[in-house]
């Protein structure tokens, strides 16, 4: 806390004493409290240190520490590893509805920005009906999400995502005041791409039918 420990100091301390022990417990719970007291989060042996915890003594806190590790780079198969120790988070006996309402949401961005819309979704919507905090910023992400897919398909299948972002915004508004701002400019932004009323009558759609959005592997009514 004082700043006195620096990584390389860190370092110099710790890594004898772990190629000595790396099975010693009470080593690897210190070297992980004073690597991220220290923010020295980059080395191997943080890396090495978690992991040799994770093995010990699993828990949903050492297994969120190894997904941000791994969800940190860009290589495909730490993507994979950052997958699987969250689903490991999620799952642990020692969770909690609260933990999981986060790591839910904190997992359905993650894929958002992997490109992995339909698992984002679905993340987001458990996130939601386990997390009472985290549903207005759920709904709102679901929003994002259908309103910056293209779909195809005639003129009402390939502007009809927007019918469903708007859906989401105003759920999102509703349930955290907070986001009315963000929301209602989206929702005007949405707007501008609705389908055309009239091409949407020469599908015999008209004002309170309901319509189900097919697109790119996510549904909607």
């Amino acid at each position: 806390q004082s700043g006195v420990a620096s990584c390389d100091g860190l370092m110099s301390l710790f890594a004898p004493r772990y190629e000595q022990t790396p099975d010693d417990k009470a080593l690897l719970q210190n070297i992980v409290s004073l690597f991220t007291a220290a923010n020295c989060t980059d080395s191997e042996l943080f890396r090495a240190a978690i992991e040799g915890l994770h093995k010990l003594d699993p828990s949903h806190n050492s297994a969120y520490l190894l997904y941000k590790l791994y969800a940190s780079s860009s290589a495909a198969e730490d993507i994979e590893k950052a997958k699987i120790y969250m689903k490991e988070a999620i799952d642990a006996e020692d969770s909690d509805l609260t933990a999981d309402g986060d790591y839910y949401y904190e997992y359905a961005t993650f894929c958002f920005k992997m490109g992995d819309n339909v698992e984002a979704i679905d993340d987001a919507k458990k996130s939601e009906a386990i997390s009472e905090t985290n549903a207005g910023k759920a709904f709102f992400l679901i929003g994002t999400i259908w309103g910056t897919t293209q779909c195809k398909g005639n003129e009402v299948e390939s502007r009809a995502q927007f019918w469903v972002a708007t859906d989401y915004m105003n759920k999102a508004k509703k349930l955290d005041p907070s986001l009315e701002a963000e929301a209602n400019k989206q929702i005007a932004n949405f707007a501008k791409y609705y389908p055309e009323q009239a091409n949407a009558f020469m599908y015999d759609i008209v004002d309170g039918d309901s319509f189900t959005v097919s697109c790119n592997g996510m549904r909607e009514t």
